[in-house]
């Protein structure tokens, strides 16, 4: 795995910075590689990635693990309903994603940084519809 550097030696880069990069790494198992760059590749519309990103932080935040047990089942599945968006998203309890195990924090990262990549690559006009 390629490390992150940055141009300013007095900064020194986490090692776990480089840990969403095994977000992307099972991106391409799962489809194919850089399917999130390509204009019709499978979840990666405006809207889409949007929702992911929120879903996986929502996620990451709201397990139980995180939040405590103070947290009613009541609070917890209207917290889950929210991100859900109307469908169907196969939430669990707790802070890994459901299909690669891997911390659901990391997959919003993964997310954000990809949206921001097809912004300033002028992918997207930032309308929800795309």
């Amino acid at each position: 795995m390629k490390q992150l550097n940055s141009s300013n030696d007095k900064v020194e880069i986490p090692e776990e910075f480089n840990d969403f990069i095994k977000v992307i790494d099972f991106g391409a198992e799962k489809y194919e590689p850089n399917n999130w760059l390509q204009p019709d590749g499978k979840k990666s519309g405006f809207q889409q990635m949007h929702i992911s990103a929120i879903h996986h932080l929502i996620q990451s935040y709201s397990s139980r693990e995180s939040l405590g047990s103070t947290l009613t089942d009541k609070d917890y599945y209207e917290l889950m309903d929210a991100v859900e968006c109307g469908y169907d998203r196969g939430i669990k309890d707790g802070r890994e994603d459901n299909e690669s195990g891997l911390d659901s924090i990391l997959h919003a990262i993964c997310r954000t940084q990809m949206i921001y990549t097809k912004l300033i690559r002028g992918q997207y006009n930032g309308k929800r519809n795309q």
